[in-house]
């Protein structure tokens, strides 16, 4: 997208609302992070969620909070993780600025999905118990600390207000309805 595009999705003053923000943040899927800085020339390690970890090198273009960035591989350190380089960052100092950035790629280069789901698609959805159908919340993030992915579910009328995390394993999840937009938890799960 160019500064064009984007200028034309804001509404007044240059703010965009929130549903237009939503909709934007849904055209990418996140596909890899810059986790920190990696020698003194510029170069950073970068955790790829990819499937295959391979595949994050495929794509063109990637982007990082809206600005596209080009990086170039430089070898593997771990089965995730890998040391790039990205163009324009010469020293370490400017590499530790990128620390933390989520890299993204367009929905619209991704091959199409069948009985499938990207993880981002989750965030939103509401959450519902699966025996008594009563409304729990709504998926505000997907996280991975390690032991395995959870789902973190916030209170819909308090956003501040956390209702807990849910492990995403199938007997914890009943179901998944993206066309609904909802997921059946088991509560006796909630974490």
């Amino acid at each position: 997208m160019n500064k064009d595009d984007k200028t034309k999705k804001q509404g007044a003053h240059g703010l965009s609302s929130a549903t237009s923000a939503l909709k934007e943040a849904k055209s990418f899927v996140v596909i890899g992070q810059v986790l920190k800085p990696h020698g003194v020339r510029g170069d950073v390690v970068v955790r790829v969620f990819c499937q295959n970890p391979e595949d994050f090198w495929k794509y063109a273009e990637l982007w990082s909070e809206k600005e596209r960035i080009v990086l170039v591989k430089r070898r593997r350190l771990s089965a995730d993780q890998f040391v790039a380089h990205c163009d324009g960052y010469t020293t370490r100092n400017e590499a530790e600025s990128l620390r933390g950035r989520e890299i993204s790629i367009s929905r619209a280069v991704l091959p199409p999905l069948l009985n499938e789901f990207y993880v981002t698609d989750l965030e939103g959805l509401r959450v519902e118990d699966a025996e008594t159908r009563i409304l729990l919340g709504k998926v505000s993030a997907v996280q991975d600390f390690g032991a395995g992915v959870v789902l973190e579910v916030i209170d819909i009328n308090a956003p501040h207000r956390a209702v807990g995390m849910f492990p995403f394993r199938h007997e914890a999840i009943a179901d998944i309805d993206l066309e609904s937009g909802r997921i059946l938890v088991y509560v006796r799960f909630l974490v």
